[in-house]
């Protein structure tokens, strides 16, 4: 069960824009800031740059204690993102962005990787 003090906690001025399932205990959720809920905020103003969002992966482990339960991740500088899981050789969650700017949820490092080059640029589609 999962407390709705902890959702509020996590959840709140954030809107979820994609989720993944690893297993049966574990889900990932990609969430960005609701500019929508600054104070400062009206219907006038544009909309600030999807690359100036912040951006979290957040995992939640069902199985886990509530204080242990939430793990979170800041993912700055991406644009309109998607998440989804690898399973080999490891299992992770890979969130890219629409510039092929991509986070790994990987230990040894920020998780940020190289971008991907374009087909323009010599990248996997420019090679057919």
């Amino acid at each position: 069960m999962i407390a709705a003090e902890n959702l509020v906690k996590h959840l709140l001025a954030h809107n979820t824009i994609d989720c993944e399932v690893r297993d049966r205990n574990m889900l990932y959720l990609l969430v960005r800031r609701d500019y929508t809920q600054d104070p400062s905020w009206n219907d006038s103003k544009d909309p600030p740059p999807e690359g100036r969002l912040q951006k979290r992966a957040l995992s939640l482990r069902l199985n886990n204690s509530d204080e242990k339960k939430w793990g979170v991740a800041r993912l700055d500088g991406l644009h309109l993102s998607m998440c989804a899981m690898t399973f080999a050789p490891e299992t992770n969650l890979v969130v890219m962005d629409i510039n092929s700017k991509a986070w790994v949820n990987n230990a040894n490092s920020n998780g940020f990787e190289p971008p991907i080059p374009s087909k323009h640029a010599g990248g996997i589609l420019g090679a057919q």
